[in-house]
């Protein structure tokens, strides 16, 4: 690291993201002797322009401070980028499924801390249609529910506020029927109230439901729950002791790893009321197009230090 741009969200971390900002520019300085740039978004999609727009020639790296959106806002500039620089984030949002799965601390004043001692991963980066995700997308009655959480109420009690809303989802029982592709080749036709395709092992908060092991693995994994919600979940967590990491098609769930999948509603008059959870956020109606962006960006992360037994 030579030459960084911060940025950081003013709303994020309760209001502490520019106070941060500072205290990990002290440490990056001292750390590594670097030249600093420092901003602060004033809107949305301030953070995406600059991250399109800032070339590894100028800067070599982007750090950015923020929860989930603004994290994606970033990661979706950078793969505009003709020349991206590396990546790294202080997570200071609500769930933060991606610092959950790469060993970033969620207490501030420790993941800054974490920047002293950093390696160079790969991340991959999946897209559907025009939208870009690095955690997970998600249909079905919870994800919807998600995205009607109001801000005030996760700014109060985090991520209990999902919780909350999903446990009252949970037991919502109608399912859509749709058609899955995976990599244009292998078809299935399946009837479910929740889908994920997640790339990282922490979902919604839940950590190490999907192994490590297949974090940077350059592919999508799919989960597809069978039946009543509550008993499916239930039956696969005590059956697979956690999501899968293999091609699964049982009773309870459909599991497929893939580089790409299409998803489409078989009833095209439903096909509206579906929409897509990516990463926290609203995206777009079915049909989607997914593909997944294998190695898509270099991202910095706190090094793993090896004791001795």
């Amino acid at each position: 690291m030579k030459k960084i741009l911060i940025i950081a969200n003013p709303g994020s971390g309760k209001g502490k993201a520019v106070s941060y900002a500072e205290q990990l520019a002290e440490v990056l300085i001292e750390s590594y002797n670097v030249e600093i740039e420092q901003r602060v978004t004033e809107k949305p999609q301030d953070a995406y322009e600059w991250a399109k727009t800032t070339s590894s020639k100028d800067r070599d790296t982007i750090i950015c401070l923020g929860g989930d959106g603004t994290v994606n806002e970033v990661i979706s500039g950078l793969m505009q980028n003709q020349h991206p620089p590396h990546f790294a984030f202080l997570p200071l949002g609500t769930v933060n499924d991606l610092a959950r799965s790469l060993g970033i601390s969620l207490n501030p004043e420790k993941a800054i801390q974490q920047f002293r001692f950093l390696e160079q991963k790969k991340l991959d980066v999946g897209q559907v249609n025009d939208q870009y995700f690095v955690n997970v997308l998600a249909l079905g009655a919870i994800p919807s529910a998600v995205l009607e959480t109001e801000s005030k109420i996760k700014n109060k009690i985090g991520s209990l506020a999902y919780f909350f809303d999903g446990v009252k989802a949970m037991f919502e029982e109608e399912n859509f029927d749709l058609s899955i592709t995976v990599d244009d080749e292998e078809s299935y036709q399946i009837q479910t109230n929740l889908l994920l395709l997640t790339l990282t092992s922490s979902v919604g908060g839940m950590e190490n439901i999907l192994s490590k092991d297949h974090l940077f693995d350059g592919y999508g994994h799919l989960y597809a729950f069978k039946g009543s919600l509550a008993v499916s979940s239930l039956m696969t967590f005590i059956e697979e002791k956690g999501l899968p990491s293999h091609e699964v098609d049982n009773d309870s769930l459909l599991s497929l790893v893939g580089k790409s999948f299409k998803l489409k509603a078989n009833d095209s008059n439903k096909a509206k009321a579906i929409k897509a959870n990516i990463d926290g956020d609203e995206g777009p109606i079915l049909p989607l197009t997914i593909a997944i962006h294998a190695h898509a960006l270099s991202i910095w992360v706190p090094k793993r230090i090896k004791t001795k037994a």
